[in-house]
């Protein structure tokens, strides 16, 4: 590969990992204003837990911040091997 190369894929990880982090949180802010985590019953005007909301919240940040981790891991491995070859050629 050559230099333009490792730059080139370093820009698109770091558009893809400001795109990922928007939209985390971005997304957590929709979910925490249209799906509270506590629910009131309008028959006995008791509290109780949404469930399915937190099972919700779990998947959806560990699908993206998964996904971010992985970004970042690519970008760091190849930002180490544009070192290295630059410091070989």
């Amino acid at each position: 590969m050559d230099t333009k190369d490792f730059t080139g894929l370093l820009s698109i990880l770091k558009f893809a990992l400001l795109l990922c982090g928007a939209l985390i949180i971005m997304g957590n802010m929709g979910m925490f204003s249209s799906m509270p985590i506590m629910m009131k019953n309008s028959l006995t005007s008791q509290m109780h837990v949404d469930y399915i909301h937190i099972l919700y919240y779990f998947a959806f940040n560990g699908l993206f911040v998964g996904f971010f981790i992985c970004l970042w891991i690519s970008f760091q491995h190849t930002k180490n091997k544009t070192r290295s070859y630059l410091q070989h050629h």
